[in-house]
């Protein structure tokens, strides 16, 4: 099962989140598009696991966690309401999970059994990288990680990888990255 994970310095964490306008709501717009492309090809839906590491006001920061056996849709509207039910608190939602855990305490503890690789332009080509299996792949928002988190990621990490000098959108970007793992049948 493919594991992603998408950082946002600006997406709301906390109150009422309008699924109408999340472009307002910290560029949540950001993640759900996010979401929406771990999860679906035009075919089917694939089995991945997405952590958001949501660093916006209210109440930084915060960790979802969206399996595929949440209720996420192709509709982005569908998926947009969820996104903010799960903020908001309104309630339990299958296949989901919310704490407070900043990304670095996350990836610390993950790094003990899963490769973690870190998406950035100035990396080593994903074409001369060799992919391990159980992997985490970490993508950031429009916006990046700030410096010290990259440095604290990066050492972190198992390898820092390219997806082309181009800068993609996070949702682009993980589109590429899936085409990729599909054609090397990495899981």
């Amino acid at each position: 099962m493919r594991e992603f994970l998408i950082f946002s310095r600006t997406a709301r964490t906390g109150g009422k989140i309008n699924p109408k306008n999340l472009f307002q709501e910290g560029r949540l717009d950001i993640i759900r598009d996010f979401i929406v492309e771990a999860f679906f090809t035009a075919n089917k839906k694939r089995s991945a696991i997405v952590h958001c590491f949501l660093y916006g006001q209210p109440n930084p920061p915060l960790h979802l966690t969206i399996t595929s056996s949440a209720p996420v849709s192709i509709d982005r509207v569908k998926t947009a309401t969820l996104l903010s039910d799960l903020i908001s608190k309104k309630k339990k939602i299958r296949g989901c999970e919310m704490k407070k855990e900043s990304i670095i305490e996350f990836l610390t503890k993950a790094s003990k059994t899963k490769t973690i690789y870190l998406l950035d332009k100035k990396g080593k080509s994903i074409h001369e990288t060799k992919i391990l299996p159980n992997a985490i792949f970490c993508f950031a928002d429009h916006l990046g990680f700030p410096r010290k988190e990259f440095k604290r990621i990066s050492t972190i990490s198992a390898e820092t990888i390219s997806l082309g000098k181009q800068t993609y959108f996070a949702y682009q970007a993980l589109m590429l990255l899936q085409y990729f793992l599909d054609e090397k049948g990495i899981d």
